[in-house]
């Protein structure tokens, strides 16, 4: 027994230093896995702090984050209670970031396929013989991709499917476009595309009127102009003369203008009219300080005045149009020619592009005529294009606008007195081309006794003509009165009939009435 109990005790002895160790090691894993679990829910809850503390700056700046403050609250306390979450943070590792719920990514151009074939081609659109080479990409299922640039370059429509980049470039595949038709012979290594019409972008091309040089400034110089006449009848005789004289510089021209009803008396002249005026061509204005003639509008009297006049003046630019041009539209699959008649006279020839394509400013003639545009391809093919059109002087065309301004004194006795000025008068009229088919006018004068506005409007009615109207008011010593106006224009080739017509109340008074 004693020998056995011996033994026990060597046995106890040897294992003791084991037995404490383990009873160590028992006794600190527990306490180190609380601490890592506190420290865990430290740093937790100094990033909740964090972000609480941040969260107001943030919804300074972007009102939306507060309506998701809560969403983001929520997934935090989700990471807190879910075990999965802390088995994955070790201390020391890195942590992932989460998602903002605010991030809304474009969506990627996605890359070009892994497996691409490069191919330097001879590219023919519509048979345009562009006779450049193009690089163009061939995936291993025989599709073609086109690169984007190219497309604008040929005038072709990118497709709305996402391209494929390759080496920093936008590819589209051929099956994206199927308007086009990508024929390739890899013996020539010549792609062929033919595309519908449709495809291409729209040309626009413009008639082009006859070109006028810019204005030369004219140096200072002077003219005269005189007409002599003279007549017998039985023992009668009268010798009269109508003389003119004017200066020009580049600051504008001063004319003046006399009568002599009897020369062999130095009593029988009379001074008609003495006027500077200066045209600014780029503007299409002028001025004119002196006597001068008021526009009269649509309802109006023409009255002469001594004073001064501002407004437009197309005749600066002879070439200017002012009425509604017409403009001509189709399509052609292969290059062509565009011919443009006006009633049957050639005005345009030009080369079109495939495509839809567009003639603008196309002139007209007054009244009704025909344009007829013929378009003939590269195979000798034509189609012809008919649009009957309505053209008139009344109407402006969209945008334009024609004014003109007076103030002065109305002049008496022209031709019969040099220097009869009598009241003040003031006049204003103005036009504007509100479409192609609507044009409107207002127009007011005015007096010491007499006041008068009136409006006034033109509008074509097809390829009929051109309706107008109008309606004025006046009030003066007589009273108010009030006119009225209606017309109708027609010209045409075999027949012109113009209308027009004005209705006034007694009490009715303008400018250049008799009193």
């Amino acid at each position: 027994m004693r020998a056995a109990s011996t033994r026990r005790l060597i046995w106890l002895a040897r294992r003791l230093p084991s037995l404490l160790l383990s009873a160590t090691l028992f006794a600190w894993l527990p306490r180190a896995a609380l601490a890592q679990e506190k420290e865990l829910k430290l740093r937790l809850s100094e990033q909740l702090s964090r972000d609480a503390e941040q969260r107001p700056r943030r919804a300074a700046r972007a009102p939306r984050v507060r309506d998701r403050s809560g969403t983001l609250r929520l997934r935090l306390s989700r990471q807190l209670t879910e075990p999965p979450a802390i088995a994955v943070i070790s201390p020391g590792a890195p942590r992932a970031a989460a998602p903002s719920p605010l991030a809304s990514p474009a969506p990627p151009v996605p890359p070009a396929p892994q497996r691409v074939m490069e191919l330097l081609l001879q590219v023919d659109v519509n048979r345009q013989r562009l006779d450049e080479p193009v690089l163009v990409l061939r995936r291993e299922d025989g599709t073609l991709l086109i690169a984007g640039e190219d497309l604008d370059r040929w005038r072709l429509r990118r497709p709305s499917t996402p391209p494929y980049e390759h080496e920093g470039r936008l590819f589209y595949p051929g099956s994206d476009l199927p308007s086009l038709k990508l024929s390739l012979d890899e013996r020539t290594q010549t792609l062929t595309i033919s595309a519908d019409p449709q495809a291409f972008a729209g040309t626009v091309q413009a008639v082009t009127g006859q070109r006028y040089p810019p204005p030369v400034l004219p140096q200072p110089g002077g003219f005269f102009n005189y007409t002599l006449s003279g007549t017998r009848i039985q023992d009668t005789t009268t010798r009269n003369g109508l003389f003119e004289a004017g200066f020009f510089s580049q600051h504008g021209v001063f004319t003046s203008s006399a009568l002599a009803s009897d020369l062999t008396r130095s009593q029988g002249w009379l001074r008609l009219d003495s006027t500077y005026a200066v045209d600014y061509p780029a503007e299409l204005v002028s001025v004119r300080l002196g006597d001068t003639i008021t526009r009269p509008g649509t309802w109006g009297r023409a009255v002469r005045i001594g004073g001064a006049q501002y407004g437009t003046n197309f005749s600066t630019q002879p070439g200017f149009i002012r009425s509604p041009v017409l403009q001509a539209a189709g399509s052609a699959v292969l290059p062509s020619t565009v011919d443009v008649f006006m009633n049957n006279a050639l005005v345009q020839r030009s080369a079109v592009p495939p495509g839809p394509f567009s003639i603008q400013n196309i002139p007209v003639v007054t009244g009704s005529g025909e344009v007829r545009m013929v378009v003939r391809d590269l195979l000798g093919r034509e189609q012809v294009i008919t649009q009957p059109f309505y053209s008139s002087a009344t109407l402006l065309k969209q945008g334009l606008a024609d004014y003109s301004c007076e103030v002065g004194a109305i002049r008496n006795n022209f031709a019969v007195e040099s220097n009869d000025y009598g009241q003040a008068v003031g006049a204003a009229t103005y036009r504007r081309g509100i479409t192609d088919y609507f044009t409107a006018e207002v127009r007011g004068e005015a007096t010491r006794d007499l006041q008068a506005v009136g409006f006034s409007s033109a509008v074509r009615a097809g390829n009929f003509g051109v309706l107008s109207g109008t309606f004025a008011g006046s009030r003066s010593e007589a009273g108010v009165g009030r006119l009225l106006g209606l017309g109708v224009e027609h010209l045409s080739g075999s027949i012109s009939v113009a209308l027009q017509t004005q209705v006034t109340s007694p009490d009715f008074r303008q400018t250049g009435m008799e009193p």
